[in-house]
């Protein structure tokens, strides 16, 4: 079984957040999504009023079922987290909170499935958090690198 990632989000020399989609997780990929704009509300990669990818834009570039997007968009907004507007791009509601605690809520349910896939291959839990350490080092790289990197030049 491979453990692809589709990756779809801005193209445009605008930083935005990125949305993957793991076709061989277990999780439905709309609960993938959700959790990820959830991810990036509680982290500030998007903030109160940002709008959200169209359902259109979005389903296209991660090549899923605008039905797909449209039930993680109305979870969201059944959540308080999106609001729409007639005529106008989904935006991340004002009355959802930034802070470290969400953050925490959030990442909880995938640390407990990687705690217990540890256990299932005998990692000790000091493996396990130096293997953890490690991705999150590799991952605070990345983030650095991307960051200092100057914004694409426009097509000719």
């Amino acid at each position: 079984m491979s453990d692809e990632r589709i990756e779809a989000g801005a193209r445009d020399a605008e930083a935005g957040p990125r949305f993957t989609v793991a076709e061989a997780s277990l999780e439905p990929i709309y609960m993938q999504l959700a959790s990820q704009v959830k991810r990036h509300v509680a982290s500030g990669m998007l903030a109160p009023g940002d709008e959200l990818p169209s359902v259109r834009r979005l389903a296209n570039d991660l090549g899923v079922s605008k039905m797909t997007i449209s039930k993680a968009f109305q979870l969201l907004e059944s959540q308080g987290c999106l609001v729409r507007r007639r005529g106008r791009p989904l935006v991340v509601s004002d009355g959802v909170p930034r802070r470290a605690g969400p953050a925490v809520e959030l990442l909880r349910p995938t640390l407990e499935r990687a705690a217990q896939e540890a256990s299932e291959l005998g990692l000790t839990p000091e493996q396990a958090l130096q293997l953890f350490g490690n991705v999150l080092s590799a991952a605070d790289t990345r983030r650095t690198v991307k960051s200092k990197m100057p914004a694409a030049m426009p097509a000719a």
